[in-house]
């Protein structure tokens, strides 16, 4: 700062030796030069002269701050006023004593400021200091009082150990309040596990008993199904033995179903039988005519190798006709034939069968009704 002060005021200097009028007291200023470093550090208050101008532009006088920019003369490049003393005056020289008085001000209160904070950490570090002394002194209590309780904890466990021992006649332990933090914890840490033990069998037995229960009830539930299973069997076997006896019944021999016939209604074919009357009505001097027996044997031959050919002529046509048949429409067939499904194969084969012995049955019929109309 005081390198630009004395840089502000050789500047000046140097503008006094350049211009044409110097400003006046501008020898002593050079006189003084000398001891210009001494006087500069000492902070005096600075008055700026009255920044007054007196412009000519067409013979008027204009007293405003832009008046004296319109109507000033230049002489070498540079503008000299004669100011109200009678001299001229340097506006650039003001300018720059504005500025360092400026930068002294900032520089002031920079150091005001730094004086403040200064004063303000120092009270900080009173307090601060102050606060320790406090806490400790509070710890000093508090050490204080924990040993006094200890000594009147000790008291008291001699008096009660004294008491016990005379009244129940023997040593009594009773534990002391200033045992070490760890055997606390640990003593802690035991009856915390100890809880958790507990809680741990309670949920173990109840789970215990609803595994049980669980239990009683899959076996029930086991015992009902090999039961459902069981009856489902029984119920396909019956219903396997009721079609198989159907089929049986539609598939009995001529000679059966002739006789059933002739039992309830007129015989279709008297023959046979008349010849088997006549035969057991002639006298038996021997076993009879085999040239008889003969004839008849290979008509009832005959007529049985016929309805063998006709059952497997239909028997042929259903398994042609159910071969190509799809599981949901052996599944409706099974239903219709009152039969149970099992398997593809089998259940094409059981229906193809059914239906071929209903056909017999049919035919059967047809034929002992034609006999009937043959014999009419």
């Amino acid at each position: 700062m005081i390198a630009n002060i004395q840089g502000a005021v050789d500047d000046d200097s140097q503008y006094h030796n350049n211009s044409l009028l110097p400003a006046p007291g501008a020898a002593s200023a050079s006189s003084h030069g000398a001891s210009s470093s001494s006087t500069l550090n000492t902070l005096v208050p600075y008055q700026a002269p009255m920044n007054r101008r007196t412009g000519y532009s067409g013979g008027g006088h204009n007293g405003d701050n832009n008046g004296g920019y319109r109507g000033y003369q230049e002489f070498n490049g540079q503008r000299n006023q004669r100011s109200w003393g009678g001299g001229f005056h340097n506006y650039d020289r003001d300018a720059r004593f504005d500025k360092i008085y400026g930068l002294l001000e900032e520089q002031a209160e920079e150091r005001e400021q730094q004086k403040q904070e200064l004063a303000k950490l120092e009270l900080l570090e009173v307090e601060k200091k102050r606060l320790q002394a406090e806490e400790e002194k509070n710890a000093r209590d508090r050490k204080e009082k924990e040993l006094q309780e200890s000594r009147l904890g000790k008291i008291v466990k001699t008096s009660m150990n004294v008491v016990c021992e005379s009244v129940l006649g023997k040593m009594v332990d009773i534990p002391d309040d200033d045992e070490p933090d760890v055997c606390k914890l640990r003593r802690e840490l035991e009856e915390l596990k100890v809880q958790e033990l507990e809680k741990v069998c309670a949920v173990l037995e109840d789970r215990g008993a609803e595994r049980s229960s669980l239990k009683a009830e899959n076996l029930n539930l086991k015992k009902d199904i090999q039961g459902k299973e069981a009856s489902d069997k029984e119920a396909q076997m019956l219903t396997e033995h009721m079609v198989r006896m159907g089929a049986q019944l539609l598939t009995k021999p001529q000679g059966t179903i002739r006789r059933s016939s002739v039992r309830k209604t007129t015989p279709r074919n008297l023959r046979p039988v008349l010849n088997a009357m006549r035969i057991n009505d002639e006298p038996s001097d021997g076993d009879g005519d085999p040239r008889e027996l003969a004839k008849t044997k290979a008509v009832d031959d005959d007529e049985h190798n016929l309805e063998q050919e006709q059952l497997h002529r239909f028997q042929e046509e259903c398994r042609k006709d159910h071969r190509q048949a799809k599981k949901a429409d052996m599944l409706k067939h099974c239903e219709e034939e009152g039969i149970t499904y099992t398997k593809l194969d089998q259940s094409r084969a059981d229906v193809a069968e059914i239906r071929a012995r209903r056909k017999f049955a049919d035919w059967l019929k047809s034929r002992g009704i034609r006999d009937n109309d043959e014999e009419d």
